[in-house]
């Protein structure tokens, strides 16, 4: 079971998506829907999840100052690790 937060924004898109990625890989998605505010709170808070969607500046904010990675250093590193691939 993958367990998602994700905010309304992404809603029509992510329903859309979902059903197909459980029929492709069998994994079931559990999705909590709540307004971002809600959903930094909670995640601040430590509530665990698999998967946070939301806008990348409200996730910087949930991470500033907790000694987690940024959305851009993880930009970052996903393509520093796809240029070293690229190189072997």
């Amino acid at each position: 079971m993958i367990k998602v937060m994700a905010t309304a924004a992404i809603q029509e898109a992510y329903l859309e998506l979902v059903p197909e990625f459980e029929r492709a890989t069998g994994n079931k998605v559990v999705t909590l829907w709540a307004p971002t505010v809600d959903v930094m709170s909670r995640i601040k808070e430590g509530e665990m999840v698999d998967l946070v969607i939301m806008a990348a500046g409200s996730v910087d904010t949930i991470f500033d100052g907790l000694g987690k990675m940024s959305v851009l250093e993880l930009v970052e590193l996903k393509k520093r690790i796809e240029d070293e691939s690229e190189t072997v």
